[in-house]
């Protein structure tokens, strides 16, 4: 499997914080419950971690995700036409179409940024 040639400035931060918190790969997963194949393919880029292995690394290293200081906004060539409304089905096949949405749908997600 090749690698992916960019990571994300959330993968960064994510990998940088294991790297200086002192502790080995070994450690970290006996303390995390995280497999040490997982931590390591994560750390050489080789592939992502799930939510439930992120929260218990979080957990372990005291990390918390908080609020964006930088609020991303749509740029109008990605924004879609706004649904009216969300349909939800109901167990006898009806559509019932219950409260007006007002932002836009995107239809492309925004590249990612190549690794620094």
């Amino acid at each position: 499997m090749s690698k992916p040639t960019e990571f994300t400035a959330f993968e960064n931060d994510v990998r940088r914080h294991i790297e200086q918190c002192g502790v080995s790969y070994k450690e970290l997963a006996q303390r995390t419950g995280v497999h040490v194949n997982q931590i390591g393919r994560f750390m050489r880029g080789e592939r992502g971690l799930t939510s439930w292995s992120l929260g218990r690394i979080f957990a372990f290293l005291g990390m918390r995700i908080s609020e964006p200081n930088k609020r991303w906004t749509i740029p109008a060539n990605l924004a879609g036409r706004p649904k009216t409304a969300v349909p939800r089905i109901k167990p006898n096949g009806n559509i019932q179409f219950e409260a007006e949405v007002t932002e836009p749908v995107e239809y492309e997600v925004p590249e990612r940024k190549k690794a620094e």
